[in-house]
């Protein structure tokens, strides 16, 4: 699960964890129905456009992430605090780093169990900054409150 900290370079896409409603019925005379996000990602052919994890896989996917990064403390620990891990990075600020990455993670966590359990279906996407059609749709899809944007990695 992304959570951004700082200034991402070279990306062409960004991503977002959404909740959205699948339960509109097509039109009896048309066969028209609403735009389903996660389906249109899906079937598009742009190669930055994605859904990552959706439902329990995304909910499974951060209950991981958040082990992983327990884990990490963990191992972390062993060392010396003030030890090199990388660049100018201690272990002390390491640990810091993923307990307030953890506590992010729980939050986003109790988020999406609230909106999954209100019935709403879960995605983790990525969607390209090229793809003007597809950031439009997301849009207005978002002005007219048929999906909800938890985080992304821009916030």
């Amino acid at each position: 699960m992304k959570i951004r900290t700082n200034f991402v370079s070279n990306s062409s896409s960004t991503s977002f964890t959404i909740a959205y409603r699948d339960k509109y019925k097509p039109c009896p005379t048309c066969g028209h129905k609403p735009f389903n996000i996660v389906e249109m990602l899906q079937q598009n052919d742009n190669s930055d456009n994605s859904v990552n994890h959706k439902d329990d896989d995304l909910i499974n996917y951060i209950v991981e992430d958040i082990e992983r990064s327990n884990n990490s403390i963990g191992e972390y620990q062993m060392r010396k605090p003030n030890d090199i891990i990388f660049g100018s990075q201690t272990y002390a600020a390491e640990i810091e780093y993923e307990k307030k990455r953890i506590q992010n993670l729980k939050n986003h966590l109790e988020e999406l169990r609230k909106y999954k359990k209100e019935g709403w279906l879960l995605a983790d996407i990525s969607v390209s900054y090229h793809d003007d059609t597809m950031n439009q749709l997301i849009k207005e899809m978002r002005q007219n409150n048929q999906i909800v944007i938890f985080q992304s990695d821009d916030d």
